[in-house]
């Protein structure tokens, strides 16, 4: 904000756009900072846009759409007092701003007076709006091609806080350059007509300015009349709200001047007395967030059914595999089962055959039994042969029946078969093989 009598130098040292370094307004050395800032941070998206007004005879009107006047002034609960239906024109550059600028100062109300011979009768008000959209997955992303900057100016260095930036957060800044019209006297400058008019208006806006800088200061003030003008309802937040404010007071170099530079200085003095509170405007970009989410949300799902199908694939394999086993597992079993039938059938068969054995082998004991005579005791099988031939036909045999199952049964020892004298009581004697052999022969 630039404050100060008329003729003191406040748009040459706000606006001026000159050949080399000192020459140069705090507005393009500004916008070449912003700018430069911007394409060194290339871990998020920026959109920089412009509006430009003039606030002539308490009357708003758009300077980069003159057909735009009389525009009223509004309040947001978020983004404070606005104008409403101000055209904003999005640029890329500094060189691009500074001509939009340019086109915009053409249309400014200048006028002759006896102390200016440009005098501006408008506050002049230029609002430069960045926005920044933090996105860390395209910090790869190459920056936008915008103007280099210019040659004579420094290159600042970027101040980033890489601890405040979040997915999905959009910051928001604004900067205010405010050109006050000069105040001055009627006597001094001979205003009449409408240029008479022009000055009261003027007088009366910063006269409210100053109010309200002094009630700003004054710890016992109920009532800050904001609403007295348009001016100081449009600095409603540079003056003591979210915002960082800085003035430029300006005073002319004669002694003639000396009262109008003395309130000058005495204004500036008033005005570094007001505190402002400045705070990170930030805010939640849903719209980005919520197709973020859906994209996240569609990729995961894509994955989740690859997944699926990949888990039914190797499922599918697994249950084949399985099958196959188990079909081979009971083919094995049955032929295992037939296997045993059969082995047990044969040893069936051999028991059955053995019992068979047994039995003609008991009912020819019992037949040499009962050949034998009742009179005579018998001592060895050599005098029961010679004694009974029916006797040796039968020893024959048996001794046949025992070979047979000596073949059938070779790991157990047959038990010797007694044969018991039905008349000799004492007198017992055992059937071996040995024998059966030797009485066979």
């Amino acid at each position: 904000m630039a404050y100060g009598q008329t003729g003191a130098g406040k748009t040459y040292t706000l606006m001026t756009m000159g050949e080399d370094a000192p020459r140069i307004g705090l507005l393009p050395r500004m916008l070449e900072h912003s700018f430069n800032s911007i394409l060194a941070d290339t871990s998020a998206e920026y959109a920089v846009s412009c509006s430009y007004l003039q606030i002539y005879n308490e009357s708003i009107h758009d300077l980069l759409l003159p057909e735009r006047t009389h525009l009223p002034l509004r309040e947001h609960p978020t983004y404070g007092v606005f104008v409403q239906n101000l055209s904003r024109f999005p640029i890329q550059s500094w060189s691009e701003a500074w001509a939009l600028l340019g086109l915009g100062r053409e249309r400014l109300v200048f006028a002759e007076t006896n102390m200016n011979q440009a005098s501006s009768r408008s506050h002049a008000v230029c609002q430069i709006v960045i926005e920044k959209r933090v996105h860390p997955e395209d910090e790869e992303e190459e920056p936008q091609s915008r103007d280099p900057p210019a040659p004579h100016m420094p290159r600042p260095e970027l101040d980033t806080q890489p601890g405040v930036k979040k997915k999905g957060s959009v910051f928001r800044g604004k900067i205010m350059v405010v050109d006050l019209a000069g105040s001055e006297r009627v006597k001094k400058t001979g205003s009449e007509g409408l240029r008479l008019d022009e000055a009261k208006h003027i007088n009366s806006s910063l006269s409210c300015l100053g109010n309200v800088i002094h009630a700003l200061t004054d710890p016992h003030a109920h009532h800050i009349p904001f609403r007295d003008s348009k001016l100081t309802r449009l600095l409603t937040d540079s003056l003591g709200g979210n915002c960082k404010t800085s003035m430029v007071v300006c005073v002319g170099p004669s002694g003639r001047h000396m009262s109008e530079s003395l309130g000058s200085i005495m204004f500036a003095q008033r005005a570094m007395k007001v505190e402002t509170h400045a705070r990170v405007n930030e805010d939640i970009d849903y719209e980005l967030l919520a197709s973020k989410l859906t994209q996240q949300l569609a990729t995961q799902r894509t994955e989740l059914e690859q997944w699926v199908q990949t888990s039914e694939a190797r499922m599918a394999e697994v249950m084949d595999t399985s099958h196959s086993l188990i079909s081979n597992y009971e083919s094995a079993i049955q032929l295992l089962r037939e296997r045993f039938a059969a082995v047990s059938r044969v040893h069936e068969n051999k028991i059955a055959r053995l019992e068979r054995r047994c039995e003609e082998s008991d009912r020819l004991l019992a037949a040499c039994r009962a050949c034998l005579p009742a009179q005579h005791g018998v001592s060895s099988l050599a005098a029961l042969t010679a004694h009974s031939p029916e006797a040796s036909a039968v020893l024959a045999e048996l001794a046949l029946v025992q070979l047979l199952l000596a073949t059938a049964a070779p790991s157990h020892t047959p038990t010797p078969t007694p044969i018991h004298n039905t008349h000799t009581k004492h007198d017992t004697h055992y059937i071996t093989h040995t024998d059966l052999s030797q009485a066979c022969e």
